[in-house]
């Protein structure tokens, strides 16, 4: 079974890898990931099935966001689904679309979470556009993974005011597989043999951001490492990372700590 799931992702992975020319049935636009965050929201209500997304994954140098009501595979596509778009969005065009393989365009997945449009004013300044847009992580063995990064309204009275972000295995066609839904931030991916591990932040000490770190066994958690960073491997089953104490000065103090996994 293990196998079969390898196979199956390696062929999704190659295909992704290829170009893909195609047609966005384009609603309305913004130059902000909050504008269009905003602006995709009374859009979305009515067509659910749109996706925000980002002109530099369909190439372009300038950097603007768009919802797309249709991603269509053809210009004849295209052109029957732009006049039903109209009936929601009266400007609605159709733009081509050379798609960067492994954007999040290629793994239909939105640019911008619907949450975004939810940031209260009072917070806003507070929030730059990395906080509001999701991102893509490849790795070396082919899978891709996705970086979500929301607003949520219960922790909107902690100190990141409502800044979430999970992380997400990309399976095609918009779908995500969910890895860690609440990590902040999620860093220092690496795998080994279908092996994956990452850090996220955990806990604060001292005014020290404190991490754990995440293993996995393919899409199954194997591990969790309380006040570690920087997970290394060493070998196909062997981890180790940065064990993390805070010293009387209030500093973090790092010490090498192997990580035991099931063979």
């Amino acid at each position: 079974m293990r196998l079969l799931t390898l196979f199956t992702l390696l062929v999704f992975h190659e295909a992704v890898a290829r170009a893909e020319r195609v047609w966005l049935v384009v609603g309305t636009s913004s130059s902000t990931p909050d504008g269009i965050a905003r602006a995709a929201k009374p859009l979305a209500a009515k067509w659910p099935a749109g996706l925000t997304f980002r002109t530099a994954d369909c190439g372009d140098k300038r950097k603007i966001f768009g919802w797309a009501y249709r991603v269509a595979e053809s210009a004849d596509d295209a052109k029957i689904a732009v006049a039903a778009a109209r009936e929601i969005a009266k400007g609605a065009y159709v733009k081509p679309c050379d798609v960067a393989p492994k954007s999040l365009l290629a793994l239909r997945v939105p640019a911008v979470d619907a949450s975004i449009a939810e940031v209260p004013a009072s917070v806003a300044e507070d929030w730059d556009d990395g906080d509001r847009l999701s991102s893509v992580v490849p790795l070396a063995d082919g899978r891709t993974l996705v970086i979500k990064r929301v607003f949520k309204a219960a922790l909107l009275d902690d100190p990141d005011e409502g800044k979430d972000q999970g992380v997400w295995l990309a399976e095609g066609r918009g779908r995500l597989k969910p890895l860690a839904e609440s990590c902040s931030p999620a860093e220092a991916f690496t795998e080994h043999d279908d092996k994956l591990a990452f850090q996220c932040g955990d806990s604060v000490a001292a005014d020290e951001l404190l991490h754990k770190v995440l293993v996995f066994d393919g899409d199954k958690q194997v591990a969790v490492v309380s006040s570690c960073q920087k997970p290394r491997w060493t070998g196909p089953a062997a981890l180790v990372c940065s064990s993390e104490s805070v010293g009387a000065d209030g500093k973090i103090k790092l010490k090498p700590k192997k990580v035991p996994l099931a063979r």
